[in-house]
């Protein structure tokens, strides 16, 4: 059947039909269109910021950060290189690694990079001439891909070495203050301390007898908040070394018990310790830091518990590869500290009240020092307390605990020598009366003495006479006991096979041993006591038959 042909008007309708579906068609494009150029300008938009950004951020960077192509030029550089080579940074661009006058060094390590296969190089530093000076640079160099092109990044050391610089000449001039300050304090506190222990052993009635003995007290306190300060100097600044030497922990408390004794009877308090029979007798550790340790805890609870009773108690269980965590607590049943205090207890300076330093004395920093020092020694030192019901300070350490030989080590405890028969004494010190201060307990001791007023006079004399033993002043005007025991060291056998004995106000860590190199043989820190003194004397004589 024949189809009818549409009819004019159809055809009509059904053109503009067509038309308007296009119409939408194109109109539906014009928005997509419209929609993905808002949404790429948007995208440029974004990535234009964050490149202006990224070139913000390495324009103002205070570091080096170039690009150099594969045949070494600098393709790109910071505002940051360009300054420090003196040029604009157009002038930078397109040139030779090398022609600014960078240094051989820089051009080198940049050059050795480019011909290496490696993705990243290991981080160095560098020196590279600033106007006609190196600067030490930390670099860094990059191969983003295969080819000898790469980015270099580099931070300036100089201005960091030179603070180091001065930080550590800062604490040199630290330890040199606090050497000068201990001496200084020291002398005069040795004379003090000497002349009232000369003074109380001759014949005195009551009153002055107290006098005396308050003078003494007086000047131990104060020796004791000079100690005080040196250690914790000395602790802050990790100038202290911690020994790993076989010691008896039991010893040690026991020591450390019968050196307060007599602080406890002062103030009527019981004074006691408690071990375990099984504790190790021989441990791997620092005996004299952690006599200090319970030293200071034992000597503060004293101080608070006057007519009480102070208890050190000793546990211990088994660790492992031969280790035992030894546990060491101070209990005491006097005043107590406030819940809201014992977290200051350990600071530096700080007390429980503003007013204890007035009532039972002392600086504030024996619970500091004690702190450091158990963290020196790889424990954490902890503090309870009920008010009016007493404290109780608790630490724990790990100890390797080995094998004795040979009998029972023994701990540090109280200097004390024998005596011994009488010897020729050469006494070296510039201070009269320090001079004085040995004269009279050497004899005391019944030793007979001559005097030097210098390091040279010293020389003179030990070359000329013969001693027995020479006590040398450290520090003394024309030659000091360090070059005058060298110059003794260096006379005829005979002379110069004298025992030499330091004797020192200086407490600096290293002291002792600066000493010895020197070619003395003993060294004894001021002030000292009669016992102290008799006991280095003792070291190089012969003891009386029956002492």
């Amino acid at each position: 059947m024949d189809l009818i042909p549409n009819t004019p008007a159809e055809e009509r309708q059904q053109h503009l039909d067509e038309i308007k579906a296009l119409r939408a068609r194109v109109a539906g494009l014009e928005t997509l269109l419209s929609q993905e150029i808002t949404s790429k300008a948007s995208l440029f938009k974004t990535i234009t910021e964050h490149q202006g950004r990224y070139i913000d951020l390495v324009e103002s960077a205070p570091w080096i950060v170039v690009r150099v192509d594969d045949g070494g030029r600098y393709v790109d550089a910071n505002r940051y290189f360009a300054e420090l080579l003196g040029e604009e940074k157009g002038s930078v661009l397109d040139e030779p690694v090398g022609s600014f006058g960078e240094g051989a060094p820089w051009r080198e390590a940049l050059t050795s990079f480019a011909a290496s296969s490696d993705f990243r190089s290991e981080p160095r530093t560098v020196a590279l001439d600033v106007e006609g000076a190196p600067r030490r640079f930390l670099l860094l160099m990059h191969r983003p891909k295969p080819g000898a092109s790469c980015t270099v990044l580099a931070l300036d050391q100089t201005e960091r070495e030179e603070a180091l610089a001065r930080a550590e000449a800062s604490n040199r001039e630290k330890s040199m203050f606090l050497a000068v300050m201990s001496h200084e304090l020291r002398t005069p506190m040795n004379g003090v301390l000497g002349l009232a222990e000369l003074l109380k052993r001759s014949a005195l009635d009551e009153e002055q007898r107290n006098l005396v003995s308050t003078i003494e007290s007086t000047g131990t306190t104060l020796v004791r908040i000079i100690n005080d300060v040196l250690d914790l100097s000395k602790i802050e600044n990790g100038a202290v070394d911690f020994e790993e030497v076989p010691f008896s922990v039991e010893e040690s408390v026991r020591a450390v018990v019968a050196t307060l004794g007599a602080s406890a009877r002062l103030s009527s308090a019981t004074l006691g310790a408690e071990l375990p029979e099984d504790l190790p007798r021989v441990a791997l550790g620092d005996p004299h830091r952690l006599q200090q340790v319970l030293t200071n805890l034992v000597g503060n609870a004293l101080k608070f518990t006057p007519g009480g009773t102070v208890r050190v108690e000793v546990t211990w269980q088994a660790g492992s590869d031969g280790a035992a965590e030894v546990t060491f607590q101070v209990h005491d049943d006097g005043i107590g500290i406030e819940a809201s205090e014992l977290g200051r207890l350990f600071e530096a300076f700080a007390q429980a009240d503003s007013s204890v330093s007035r009532r039972y004395g002392g600086t504030g920093l024996g619970l500091t020092i004690a702190r450091l020092l158990v963290q020196g020694m790889g424990g954490e030192i902890t503090a309870s307390s009920r008010p009016g019901h007493g404290s109780t300070f608790e630490f724990t350490l790990r100890l390797t605990v080995v094998e004795e030989t040979g009998g029972a080590a023994r701990a540090p405890g109280p200097a004390r020598g024998s005596s011994t028969r009488a010897m020729r004494v050469l006494v070296a010190e510039d201070n009269l009366v320090n001079q004085r201060v040995a004269r009279g307990m050497l004899e005391a001791l019944g030793h007979e003495v001559s005097v030097a007023s210098n390091g040279a006079e010293a020389v003179k004399v030990a070359g000329a006479e013969s001693f027995d033993l020479v006590l040398m002043d450290v520090n003394m005007p024309v030659l000091d006991g360090l070059d005058a025991t060298r110059r003794i060291r260096s006379l005829d056998a005979a002379s110069s096979a004298v025992p030499i004995v330091a004797l020192t106000a200086n407490a600096i860590e290293g002291d002792r041993q600066v000493c010895l190199d020197a070619g003395m043989d003993g060294y004894l820190s001021k002030p000292f006591t009669m016992d102290e003194l008799d006991a280095a004397v003792a070291e190089f004589g012969d003891p009386l038959r029956g002492a």
